[in-house]
């Protein structure tokens, strides 16, 4: 079954990462004090507080993670095993890079947590991007996965791969500048249909005043400053 990409992040202040994302055009789905499910048009990213993570995890870390409506018949493809623990099933792979993945089932009870109706901007698409060769072995791992390509950069220094819902992209480098100490670190970007320009805009008026459009290699995109400090890039869908 397609799955679908999520992005973690553990924060310091959930308040204020939950308002930019919403600026962004994600909506909230699940929200408690210490935990936030944001659904893009197609994507989620998971907001977690850094003080009640239950391994050590840095506020501005992201790790990538997925969500299936089918583990049980994943991990029989896989040929491994999973969990079920308080708030539902999981289970956990190693990727390429020798980092572990997390999969959660789709958790029809939400344990109490307020749930809302999202209304995301359907354009909206997160993607979660991981520091490694485009042509490498993680490009069999997402295969494997059922994530297909569905672009790639001229220069090969970039793929994106699609799920069900949201994308995982390969970018050339180490990741040593990502904030995090364990797990498969990731860049957290959005892709959006939106005029980049009112995107900036938007952002100065919610006080995000380092909002810029850029041009690089002829292709625009947005860079600004999330509230942990990370650096967010948004980019022409």
């Amino acid at each position: 079954m397609p799955l679908t990409v999520a992005a973690i992040r553990y924060t310091d202040d959930l308040p204020a990462m939950r308002e930019f994302l919403e600026v962004l055009g994600l909506s909230p789905a699940v929200t408690s004090s210490g935990w936030v499910d944001l659904h893009a048009g197609a994507g989620r990213v998971w907001l977690h507080s850094a003080g009640d993570a239950d391994s050590p995890s840095a506020a501005g870390q992201t790790n990538l993670c997925f969500e299936s409506s089918d583990l049980i018949g994943l991990a029989e493809r896989l040929g491994t095993t999973y969990v079920d623990e308080t708030f539902g099933a999981s289970l956990m792979i190693t990727d390429p890079l020798g980092d572990e993945v997390q999969i959660n089932s789709v958790h029809a009870d939400t344990y109490g947590y307020q749930t809302h109706e999202p209304t995301p901007d359907a354009s909206t698409c997160v993607v979660a991007v991981r520091f490694t060769d485009p042509a490498g072995p993680y490009v069999r791992f997402l295969r494997t996965l059922g994530l297909e390509r569905s672009m790639s950069a001229a220069d090969g220094t970039y793929a994106q791969f699609s799920a069900g819902t949201g994308a995982v992209g390969l970018h050339v480098g180490d990741g040593t500048s990502l904030t995090g100490r364990s797990g498969a670190l990731v860049s957290l970007c959005l892709t959006t249909a939106r005029d980049l320009d009112t995107v900036a805009k938007d952002l100065q008026d919610h006080g995000y005043a380092d909002a810029t459009v850029t041009h690089e290699d002829d292709a625009r995109s947005v860079h600004v400053t999330d509230p942990d400090g990370q650096q967010l890039q948004i980019r022409a869908a």
